[in-house]
C-alpha cells in the first residue's frame, strides 16, 4: 500500500528556529521589562545619585573653608574677649556650683534611702483614709476608722539615711516625720536646682553673647553642620519622596487615610531642607554642573533649591492674585499667566 504524505506542519518541517527566536525574543522583552520598570520608567533614582555625587563633592570642598574661617573668627580680638569672659565667669561660680553639686548628691541621696518607706507608709494611711470617708458622718465605723488612720500615723519606721559625712543614721520615724522630712528634702531640692540657675544665668548671657557674635560673623554653615549634611548624604536612600498631607477629617478627600501628595520631591532633592537647609544657598554652579549638564544636575537634581519658605509664601500669592510663578535654581519670580514648578 503506497505511504500518504501527511501535510502536518510539525511532521513536514522543523519548527526549532522559529521556537527558539521566540525564546530569545520573550527573554529580550523579560529584560526589558524589568529595565524599563527599575529604570527607565525610575529616571529620579540616576537624578538622586547624581545629585547625592556632585553634593557630596561640593561639600568636601566646602569644610575645609568653614573650617579656616570659624579660626579665624575664634583668633580675633573680639571673640577672644568674650570668650575669656566666659571663661572668667565660669572660674568664678565653680566653687558654689561645687558646693551646690554637694549638696544636692546628699539630698538625693537621703531622698533614696527615704522614698520607699515614706510611699509605703503614705499608702497604708491614704487607703485608711479612705475607707474611712465612705463611712457615714457621726456613724460608730467612722470613729473607729478614724482611730485607725491615727494608729497607722503612730507606727514607727525604722529607717537608715545618710549623712553629709558619708556615714548612715538609724532613726525611728512615725508618717508625720517621715512626711516632714521627705517634703523638706523636696523643698531643698527645689531651691538647690533654682540657685544654679541663678549661678549659671550670667554664664549663659555671655556664652549666647559669644555665640551671637560668632553667628554674625559666619558666612554659612559651620564645619560641624556641612560635616552632618555630608553624612546624610553619604547614607541617602534611593527612594521616592513625597510630601504627604494626611487630614484627620476623611472627608476632606476621597482617599480617606491614604491622605493627599502635597508635592513631590524625588527628582528634586534640593526642595528636602534635612539635606539642603534654608540657610545655604546652593546653585548649579556651586555643584560644578557644566553648561552642557546643567539641566541635568541644576533642573533635575538641585531644581528649586529655592527658600522654601519663599517658594510656598511666593505660591500662595500667587495663586491668591491669579498669577503665576517660575522656578529655576534659588530664584523666583513671575510669569505671565502661568504657574511653572519642576516636576518628575
Amino acid at each position: 500500500m503506497p505511504e500518504t504524505r501527511s501535510d502536518d506542519p510539525i511532521e513536514s518541517s522543523s519548527l526549532s528556529l522559529a521556537l527558539l527566536l521566540s525564546a530569545f525574543l520573550l527573554l529580550l522583552t523579560v529584560a526589558w521589562s524589568l529595565y524599563d520598570e527599575f529604570y527607565g520608567l525610575r529616571p529620579w533614582r540616576s537624578y538622586q545619585r547624581e545629585f547625592a555625587k556632585v553634593y557630596a563633592g561640593y561639600l568636601k570642598k566646602t569644610i575645609p573653608t568653614q573650617r579656616d574661617r570659624e579660626k579665624k573668627i575664634r583668633g580675633s580680638a573680639d571673640y577672644q574677649k568674650f570668650d575669656q569672659q566666659v571663661k572668667a565667669a565660669e572660674e568664678a561660680a565653680k566653687p558654689r556650683l561645687r558646693e551646690i553639686d554637694r549638696e544636692s548628691n546628699y539630698v538625693d541621696s537621703r531622698l533614696a534611702a527615704l522614698t520607699d518607706t515614706f510611699q509605703e507608709a503614705r499608702g497604708k494611711v491614704t487607703s485608711l483614709v479612705y475607707n474611712m470617708e465612705l463611712a457615714p458622718l457621726g456613724s460608730s465605723a467612722r470613729k473607729s476608722r478614724m482611730d485607725a488612720v491615727e494608729e497607722a500615723k503612730r507606727e514607727i519606721y525604722k529607717v537608715s539615711l545618710p549623712t553629709k559625712d558619708g556615714k548612715t543614721e538609724d532613726l525611728r520615724m512615725n508618717y508625720d516625720q517621715l512626711e516632714a522630712e521627705f517634703n523638706s528634702l523636696k523643698a531643698r531640692k527645689a531651691q538647690l536646682v533654682a540657685e544654679q540657675g541663678e549661678v549659671l544665668r550670667p554664664i549663659k548671657d555671655l556664652r549666647e553673647q559669644r555665640d551671637t557674635y560668632f553667628k554674625e560673623k559666619m558666612e554659612g554653615l559651620t564645619a560641624e553642620q556641612l560635616n552632618g549634611l555630608l553624612n546624610a548624604v553619604n547614607h541617602l536612600d534611593i527612594d521616592i519622596r513625597q510630601i504627604n498631607v494626611n487630614p484627620a477629617n476623611p472627608t476632606i478627600n476621597n482617599f480617606g487615610s491614604g491622605g493627599l501628595v502635597d508635592r513631590c520631591q524625588s527628582c528634586h532633592l534640593g526642595m528636602d531642607t534635612k539635606l539642603v537647609p534654608l540657610s545655604m544657598t546652593l546653585t548649579s554652579a556651586d555643584l560644578g554642573a557644566t553648561k552642557s549638564k546643567r539641566n541635568l544636575v541644576a533642573r533635575r537634581a538641585t531644581a528649586a533649591t529655592a527658600g522654601l519658605s519663599t517658594a510656598l509664601r511666593e505660591a500662595t500669592a500667587a495663586m491668591s492674585t491669579g498669577s503665576g510663578l517660575s522656578i529655576t535654581g534659588r530664584t523666583t519670580r513671575p510669569a505671565a499667566n502661568s504657574a511653572t514648578f519642576p516636576t518628575c
